[in-house]
């Protein structure tokens, strides 16, 4: 993700296989977990992605592996990594206070798409599109490369990978590759969310109308990167969340 729209091509952008990238495989596998009284209560729950076969606590940690099972008939999204990511998933939507349907949905959408549907944590393209590019920090030669998208949410740009060193204590700056490992993927995803105050737009993103989560899109990628594939993956997550 970059502050400016002049946004990166995602990998989907690159690579896709025909009707193989589609995010509602991966909620079908998954779903996030109740939220008791949610909307009666003032306090929010903490949810996360829990298995399709019976309903969860208002607090979950994540099933073993082995309790997620992938219905065959259902085509899309890397089961066996997101399988593998569920813990590392969780982890950063308790932590970035994605805590509603709408919210969830909003997150795994954008996920879905920076990622190819879980299939990647780094971006196709070698970065050198990204050398000389101001706005996203990369003012020394070879920032473009080093810093190209990594991540649940595809951080790029030497600025974005020093604030997310600062703020989770990680060196990413001398090791941007940690940024693509399963257990900073997710974390730095959650540090960008929380610091674009995503939450307040996916807040007002609704099912009945797919557009309204290009708010979203715009602050992950510029916003029509990706558009229909971000809306339809919001819109297929949300039916299965049972969004109000």
């Amino acid at each position: 993700m970059s502050s400016t729209s002049a946004r990166r091509k995602s990998p989907t952008s690159i690579v896709r296989t025909a009707g193989a990238v589609t995010l509602a495989a991966a909620a079908a596998t998954t779903i996030i977990s109740t939220i008791a009284g949610a909307h009666e209560s003032s306090t929010s729950q903490a949810i996360g992605l829990e298995a399709l076969s019976a309903p969860a606590p208002a607090q979950v940690s994540a099933p073993a592996p082995q309790a997620i099972a992938a219905p065959a008939s259902l085509p899309g999204a890397d089961q066996a990594n997101v399988t593998a990511w569920l813990p590392q998933i969780n982890s950063a939507m308790a932590s970035a206070g994605i805590n509603t349907p709408q919210r969830a949905a909003a997150f795994l959408a954008q996920v879905g798409e920076e990622t190819a549907g879980f299939a990647t944590l780094t971006e196709y393209a070698d970065g050198s599109d990204y050398n000389g590019r101001a706005d996203l920090g990369n003012t020394q030669p070879g920032d473009g490369p080093k810093y190209k998208g990594r991540g649940g949410l595809q951080l790029t740009g030497r600025h974005n990978y020093e604030r997310a060193s600062q703020a989770l204590g990680v060196d990413f700056v001398n090791h941007p590759e940690l940024v693509a490992d399963p257990r900073y993927a997710f974390a730095t995803a959650a540090w960008y969310w929380n610091s674009r105050n995503i939450n307040a737009a996916a807040d007002n993103a609704h099912p009945q109308d797919p557009a309204s989560i290009d708010p979203v899109s715009q602050i992950i990628n510029g916003g029509s990167n990706g558009r229909d594939v971000r809306r339809d993956h919001f819109s297929q997550v949300c039916r299965i969340l049972k969004c109000p």
